[in-house]
């Protein structure tokens, strides 16, 4: 079987979703019907050749045995600390943010209660506290456990800090990682501040909590999310830009695969280690030592192997949206980049700047609406709209978003180089330029109208049912990949544009009045289109 890995890697993850959304009592019962199946598999002789059957099963059965340990071991007892007062001591685990008029500080504990616990806590104060990126926390308070295993693992809270000691402890890998972290927006913010520096801090390391919030929902709209979510984008733009400095540079190549790999491993660290660069960094770690010992490595293969890793070192990561994006993202552009080549190929104009542009932007807005489709479900269920503009803003935009983060990772190095430190500011400007032209771009097609189709609106279900069942008409048909592919992206564009259609005609002079419950007094919502008013007030308070 050529793609072991795969098969292996996409059943975990996809068995580890399930149980991260049904919970403990459906892996009880997925282990025993799981094993049972293997065992009659491996009993019956003509089931037991049948090596994919055979593979799922067991990873399926593996998957959930897993999980039931990471239930008990991890989740468990951390919620039978709910309620309870119990010191603890920490370091921090990332920078504060700001949730609610509160500071968050993410803790890494090391001790809870006098037993040693390595577990996520989330400690909210009301101001900032003078906390050094290398200090020990340490505190007595009431923990409050969360009710579900969620994906981020920050499963307990604090409030009370009114115990806390503060003490400098040696420094770590781990917190010089937060210094580059803090390096790079504090020199965002300062240089560039407002909008441009915080959506170019959000593209390097995908922190979107500066970003203003009717910046942030026109991206939305116009779905260029993904820029914010670090990942094979962002890793590709990095790593293999030095890869192919490297390679035309004529180094030898057992110099510049460790340093491709180790600058692969530095932005996993400094951005945090989020799943969806997890998994896109272990896909390229992959593909570079199979450059080291002259074999290509297979994506799907690659893919799959870094989902098992990842589900395995973390079961609860599969609810993770971000890797399920990721995942399926990836998944298309492996599926679909070969056909997308052959099509941009056929683009020619004698003016070849002009051709090269047409090319990329043509690229661009194929893959877009790729991923658009492949991603449906998950966008439909999580974000509760579709956008419809995506392949059109990435076309406009992608490109102009990757020069912006190329540019703004040369020009934090020069600050540290005091010899060319007097470039740095005219490379962070260019870079800022290309970030206003970008948030321009989103800005514009994100107030379109039609940008985005509500989950909540018949037709956008109207399009996922129809999108649904030309894929399986596809894989029923007997036609070529490449003509499947075009079919069913040819006519699930025709579907959009029919809800699209269906959307707008519908929504068209239409208000929706809502009676709001805001205690002493009264309030009524009144939305019309992508227009909202409010009238009346909250009472006495």
């Amino acid at each position: 079987m050529r793609r072991t890995f795969a098969v292996i890697g996409f059943t975990f993850f996809v068995v580890m979703l399930s149980l991260c959304t049904f919970g403990l009592k459906a892996a009880q019962i997925a282990l025993a019907v799981f094993a049972a199946a293997a065992v009659v598999c491996v009993s019956v002789r003509r089931l037991r050749r049948e090596a994919v059957l055979l593979c799922s099963l067991l990873s399926s059965a593996a998957a959930c045995l897993l999980f039931l340990t990471a239930m008990y071991t991890q989740y468990l007892p951390v919620r039978a600390l709910d309620g309870m007062t119990c010191s603890v001591t920490a370091h921090l685990q990332d920078l504060p943010r700001q949730n609610g008029g509160k500071i968050v500080y993410t803790l890494s504990t090391e001790e809870i209660g006098g037993v040693p616990m390595q577990r996520k806590l989330a400690l909210f104060c009301d101001a900032p506290l003078k906390a050094e990126l290398t200090d020990r926390f340490t505190f007595s308070a009431k923990l409050y456990a969360s009710q579900t295993s969620d994906s981020d693992g920050v499963w307990l809270r604090a409030y009370d800090t009114s115990s806390l000691v503060l003490s400098a402890d040696k420094a770590t890998l781990r917190s010089f990682m937060l210094t580059v972290r803090s390096y790079v927006t504090d020199t965002m913010a300062n240089l560039l501040p407002g909008t441009p520096g915080a959506v170019l801090t959000a593209m390097l390391l995908g922190d979107r909590d500066a970003i203003p919030a009717d910046v942030y929902a026109n991206m939305c709209r116009s779905g260029i999310l993904h820029i914010f979510s670090v990942s094979g984008l962002h890793l590709s733009v990095f790593a293999m830009t030095l890869l192919r400095v490297l390679e035309r540079k004529r180094v030898p190549r057992g110099v510049y695969v460790p340093l491709c790999a180790l600058l692969v491993l530095f932005i996993m660290a400094a951005t945090g280690f989020p799943r969806s660069c997890v998994r896109a960094g272990l896909m390229l770690l992959l593909m570079l030592f199979g450059r080291l010992f002259a074999r290509r490595a297979d994506a799907v293969n690659s893919l799959g192997l870094s989902l098992l890793c990842m589900c395995a070192v973390d079961p609860f990561g599969a609810g993770d949206v971000g890797l399920q994006l990721s995942a399926l993202g990836a998944l298309s552009v492996v599926c679909v980049m070969p056909y997308i080549e052959r099509i941009v190929s056929k683009v020619r104009i004698p003016f070849y700047p002009l051709c090269a542009a047409v090319r990329s932007a043509l690229s661009a807005m194929l893959l877009s609406a790729a991923i658009t489709v492949v991603t449906l479900p998950v966008t439909a269920v999580s974000f509760g709209s579709v956008s419809v503009i995506a392949p059109l803003t990435n076309a406009c935009m992608l490109f102009a978003a990757q020069g912006a983060m190329t540019l703004a990772a040369m020009s934090l190095p020069l600050t540290l180089l005091e010899p060319l430190s007097f470039l740095f500011r005219p490379v962070l400007l260019a870079a800022g330029f290309l970030v206003q032209y970008s948030t321009a771009v989103a800005n514009f097609f994100g107030s379109l109208s039609f940008a985005a189709l509500p989950t909540d609106d018949p037709s956008v279900w109207l399009w996922l049912a129809g999108t649904m069942l030309l894929i399986a008409a596809a894989i029923v048909l007997r036609l070529p990949v490449r003509r499947k592919i075009a079919l069913v992206t040819a006519f699930s564009l025709v579907l959009l544009s029919a809800a699209g259609v269906l959307h707008t005609v519908s929504a068209h002079n239409t208000v929706q009045i809502t009676a709001l419950d805001v205690g002493d007094g009264t309030a009524v919502l009144l939305q019309s289109c992508d227009e909202t008013a409010m009238i009346g007030c909250g009472g006495k308070n």
